[in-house]
């Protein structure tokens, strides 16, 4: 994607970058080793030897924003995220990898694709499948379930694509799947607890395997 506009003077970055847009109730941005918290528009640019975290937004806007502050030249993409598991046949539960990210429109305007392969790093434990991104809440209907199904998509949430469009490079990707989409709602998982130690576990295996 081009540059949205110039920005004078970026932030330089440590080899690696984790893009974490929010994260569950119980889980909170480590302070061990933190050498420095950047505050950026509201969200965090958090930096530790070797990597840094970039949390606190939602939505592609938001995104946008806050990548054209950073000097990302140099630096690997990481993202760690949440989405809603749809109403498939055999949805997969608790973490995800993620190896193509599709766009639900108006978001297939920011690329020349409708899709990204995305990488998955070696041995991850955890199943590759193929998600979508949407622009707002609540697009779910009947018959975006179905074409979604079709396509054997598994999982929607808000940021990846928009990444992956905005870097036209590979990123990796691990989703904590939080709630379930069906025909008729959003039906939320219940085990608070059990999310949050997903989402423990999906950053530990990041960060000891990004490199």
């Amino acid at each position: 994607m081009k540059q949205l506009w110039k920005v004078a003077n970026k932030w330089p970055l440590p080899p690696e970058l984790i893009v974490i847009p929010s994260a569950p109730k119980g889980w909170e941005v480590p302070q061990k080793n933190c050498q420095r918290r950047i505050g950026i528009f509201g969200a965090g640019l958090y930096m530790y030897p070797g990597y840094a975290i970039l949390n606190g937004f939602l939505g592609y806007p938001y995104l946008y924003t806050l990548l054209e502050t950073l000097n990302l030249e140099s630096t690997s993409v990481f993202f760690l995220g949440t989405a809603g598991a749809l109403d498939v046949d055999s949805p997969p539960k608790g973490i995800i990898a993620v190896d193509r990210v599709f766009a639900a429109p108006p978001l297939d305007c920011l690329a020349d694709t409708d899709s990204f392969a995305l990488s998955v790093i070696a041995g991850c434990p955890f199943p590759a499948v193929s998600i979508v991104s949407v622009d707002i809440i609540q697009r779910e209907t009947p018959a975006w379930l179905e074409i979604q199904k079709q396509k054997n998509i598994f999982a929607v949430e808000m940021e990846l694509f928009p990444l992956a469009a905005y870097l036209n490079r590979p990123v990796a990707a691990l989703l904590v799947l939080t709630d379930r989409v069906t025909t008729e709602g959003i039906y939320p998982f219940t085990d608070k607890k059990r999310i949050s130690g997903n989402f423990s576990g999906a950053f530990q295996w990041l960060k000891e395997n990004m490199g």
